[in-house]
């Protein structure tokens, strides 16, 4: 199990080459995070440029 704190919106997991886009919690006060949403890396680059191409 990883720490949480590592998975905050914005992050990068190396791990995975994906940056975290969501938590989804749970709970009765939603502080137990139930998953996390990740976006590989290569597609988050790619929305960022319009011409589809990476940056170098």
């Amino acid at each position: 199990m990883r720490p949480v704190e590592k998975f905050q919106p914005g992050c990068i997991d190396y791990a995975e080459d994906a940056v975290v886009v969501d938590l989804v919690k749970a709970g009765k006060r939603q502080s137990v995070v139930a998953r996390v949403i990740e976006k590989r890396l290569r597609d988050a680059l790619a929305e960022k440029d319009p011409r589809g191409s990476l940056r170098r």
